[in-house]
């Protein structure tokens, strides 16, 4: 992220395999990639990117993703 924290997959909406095709949802300054846009673990503004971009950073604690 923008602090230098790594991304991890969101616990609700990441569950199962990663897929390196799918668009996946972050914030600038949080700590998790989401593959729901809608995810209700997300309060901030999301940016779209591609699973390549958040290696390391941990799934949303509210989607799962």
């Amino acid at each position: 992220n923008e602090n230098g924290a790594k991304y991890y997959p969101c616990e609700k909406c990441c569950t199962g395999e990663k897929d390196a095709f799918l668009t996946y949802y972050i914030t600038s300054d949080g700590t998790r990639y989401h593959k729901q846009r809608d995810c209700p673990k997300i309060k901030r503004t999301v940016l779209e990117v591609k699973l390549s971009e958040v290696s390391g950073r941990a799934p949303c604690k509210r989607c799962g993703n």
